[in-house]
Parts: C-alpha cells; structure tokens; sequence
C-alpha cells in the first residue's frame, strides 16, 4: 500500500507549495463506513479513517486524490491532472468461506489521469500506475449540491466502466488459484464491467468552521455474476463523519 502511495507522496509537496500552500483552505475531519460487499460469504465491513482536504488556486489534495488543474479550482469549468490511490479491492481474509480465503489478495493501486468538470457534470479517466493490474477505468456523473437551512443536500449518480485488466484484477480467477482450491473455485477471466451508484450525502454546518456529514449510497454491478468469487451484483454503503476547517 505505502509503495502505491509514493506517487501522491511526490506530487502533493510542489503541487501546492508552487500554488501558495500557505494560502490555501485546509481541512481535516474523521470519518466512519459500513460498506457491504458483493464477493461471496464476505459480510459488510466497517472502518474509520481521517480525511484531510487542502485547497490552493489551482492544486488540491481531497482524501485519496490529488490534482492540478488547468483554470481555478472554484472554475465551472475545469480540467485536471490528477492521480489517485484507488480503493478498488477485496482481502479474502474477510470472506467466511475457506476456499475464498486461498485466493490472492486483490490490492489497491495508484492510478493517474485526468478530471473534468462542467458545471455539476463531471468526467474521470484513470490507468494504473502502481503495477497491480495495469487496467484502466472511465467514469462520468453529476452532483447538485441543494441547500436546506443549516443543511446542504448533495444527491448524485455515477456510471463507472472497468476495463478487463481491471475487471479480471478484481473478478478473476487464475488457474493456480483455481489449483490451491482443489478445482472449487473455477478458473475465470472477466470481461470489462460497470457500476452505476446512486448517492445522497447531507452536511450540516454546526458552525463556520465545523461540519458534520452523513452518506448513503447503492450500487448496481453489471457483468459481475459470471464471475464464481460473487455472489451479489449490488452494494451499500453508509458513512458519517466530522469535518473541522481551519
């Protein structure tokens, strides 16, 4: 994980000293999830991390992804270089069957490319850099952020597309695994897949400088159910957190 991280360790340091980091909006906060799982005999996880944002005129380090873009960062339109630490993963060690817990891990990567953005439209295109599968994915959504009283309700969709480097990373099988199982699990080799997510996601200002948020969201998967490591072709996801902005 840290060695597919050197990348954003490099980038993040110019990127935003060369735009007045000293400048720049800084925040931090907290943040828990519960995301269930479409890999077979795996329950839903939990997990907490922190989650530091920092903004400058045209740099911008958001969670897991750090960019630089082409106009101002508060632009309508925009694009942007980015990369990314990809969350695209699965550990069989969570899985409660014995045959998945044989199987490779399938781990995160790096990955770089570019966002675009026009007004609430936005666009993503990422390839691996990390050297996990050398796959890339495409992505395009919307977001309307819609503000009620103290409130500021955000809901939007996502139509993401794996390509089969990707895909089969995440949703293959290989014969030497298909071995260590004694022929349970089969082998396969997965097609590129999609998944479309519905998110809604409410942050409430508590003060100028505190936000607390809350997220929900539900994914549909097409493609994925030929593949003999899954068993559902949907997921959720809920999450809350605190956000302090200094």
């Amino acid at each position: 994980m840290l060695r597919s991280l050197l990348p954003l360790v490099a980038i993040v340091p110019p990127l935003l000293l060369s735009n007045n980091a000293l400048g720049a909006d800084f925040s931090f906060g907290v943040a828990g999830t519960r995301i269930s799982s479409i890999y077979k005999d795996t329950p839903p996880q939990n997990a907490a991390f922190p989650f530091v944002s920092i903004v400058s005129e045209r740099g911008y380090l958001k969670g897991t992804e750090v960019g630089y873009s082409l106009f101002p960062n508060e632009s309508q339109q925009n694009i942007s270089a980015i990369v990314e630490y990809s969350m695209d993963s699965f550990d069989p060690d969570d899985s409660n069957n014995k045959q998945m817990q044989l199987l490779d891990r399938r781990k995160a990567t790096a990955m770089a490319g570019v966002r675009l953005k026009y007004n609430f439209l936005f666009a993503k295109l990422v390839t691996d850099i990390g050297n996990r599968h050398d796959g890339y994915y495409g992505l395009v959504g919307a977001a309307y952020p819609v503000n009620v009283s103290a409130w500021r309700i955000t809901p939007s969709i996502t139509y993401k597309y794996l390509d089969k480097k990707m895909s089969n990373h995440l949703y293959g099988v290989s014969q030497a695994e298909s071995i260590r199982t004694g022929g349970i699990i089969p082998e396969y080799h997965s097609d590129n897949t999609r998944k479309v997510t519905i998110a809604v996601r409410g942050d409430y200002s508590v003060s100028a400088s505190l936000n607390l948020f809350v997220g929900v969201s539900h994914s549909d998967y097409k493609s994925v159910l030929d593949s003999p490591i899954v068993t559902k072709d949907y997921s959720y996801s809920a999450s809350a957190g605190i956000i302090y902005h200094f």
